[in-house]
């Protein structure tokens, strides 16, 4: 077979420099194969050389520049901001708040706290001083009367022997009329006393009304007190002392039975009078059933003093279970 033509071939040894030679086609394909094979192989030599000279380099250490990753100053233990530090270890972020992530007041420019402007049309009443009490030391507030309540007393200006002959009414009436009665029915002759004398329709003082038409013999408006006994004997010391510090509570305002209300007049179930047809029902408590005249309303207008006391709070006393012989006799009202 002829030989083929002749092609120039450029070489580049493994040493850099470069070789043309003339060659035939096949002289050039297998020239070329083998300068490749030879070239794989300086190459093979050299990376081996490298290899084996790396080995036996120690590795460098890595300049400053390379170490400077994102938030490694603020894992310093130089770092003056503590808390930084902590928030950046424990939860890769800066911490909220932190001095170098807010901006700073000007001088002067930072605000002033101040306490907020007092409206003088508030009143605080919650944290004024209290009321005035009257003289018994109660006040006591209810529906009805705005102007507050004080105690009987008070309202009465009773001090000094007016206040103890008060007392010795209240208590005759107490004594006399209910001395066997439970002691809620004792205080309810005391509360319709004080009804009385606050009603407008009675006289305006409690012996005044206990006393009212005791000249007339059995016709007044007590019964004890116009139907000839001897009021001085007291046969009872106890119920008699009971009788007196019922007096004394119920003036001081400390007595006040919600059921008997603004009864201004009661009989005992033995008795039938005639004014009961006119009268509005309240309540019956032991022998005595209570009312109030129909024509005088509710009594809503009319003061309210002591506490609230509900039926059935109180038990009955051993003084209340006196046999019926020793119950005197009920009011004529």
């Amino acid at each position: 077979m002829p030989p083929g033509p002749t092609t120039w071939v450029r070489y580049l040894t493994s040493s850099g420099s470069e070789i043309v030679e003339p060659s035939t086609f096949e002289e050039t394909t297998a020239t070329a194969q083998s300068k490749a094979v030879e070239g794989a192989d300086d190459a093979n030599d050299a990376n081996a050389g490298d290899d084996g000279a790396a080995a036996d380099t120690p590795p460098e250490m890595p300049t400053a520049s390379e170490n400077d990753l994102p938030g490694a100053t603020s894992l310093s233990f130089l770092n003056d901001n503590a808390a930084d530090s902590s928030a950046q270890i424990y939860f890769g972020v800066a911490a909220l708040g932190s001095r170098d992530g807010l901006q700073q007041w000007e001088p002067g420019a930072a605000p002033v706290p101040m306490s907020p402007a007092v409206d003088p049309e508030i009143k605080l009443s919650a944290l004024g001083a209290p009321r005035e009490a009257g003289p018994g030391g109660e006040t006591v507030a209810g529906k009805g009367n705005a102007s507050g309540f004080i105690s009987p007393a008070g309202r009465l200006g009773l001090s000094g022997k007016p206040r103890v002959r008060a007392e010795k009414c209240i208590a005759d009436a107490v004594y006399f009329e209910a001395r066997g009665e439970p002691l809620r029915g004792q205080m309810a002759v005391a509360q319709v006393v004080l009804n009385r004398v606050f009603s407008g329709r009675y006289p305006d003082n409690v012996c005044g009304v206990v006393y009212q038409n005791a000249g007339r013999h059995l016709a007044c408006q007590f019964t004890f007190a116009c139907e000839g006994k001897d009021l001085s004997r007291i046969d009872e010391p106890d119920m008699w002392e009971q009788a007196k510090r019922i007096a004394k509570d119920v003036l001081d305002g400390k007595v006040w039975l919600t059921e008997v209300g603004h009864a201004t007049h009661y009989h005992a179930y033995w008795v039938r009078p005639s004014w009961v047809n006119e009268m509005a029902k309240l309540y019956k408590l032991g022998v005595h059933t209570f009312y109030r005249p129909r024509a005088w309303g509710d009594g809503s207008d009319a003061p309210i003093w002591g506490p609230v006391k509900q039926p059935g709070a109180a038990t009955k006393t051993p003084e209340a279970a006196a046999s019926p012989a020793k119950r005197t006799q009920t009011a004529r009202l």
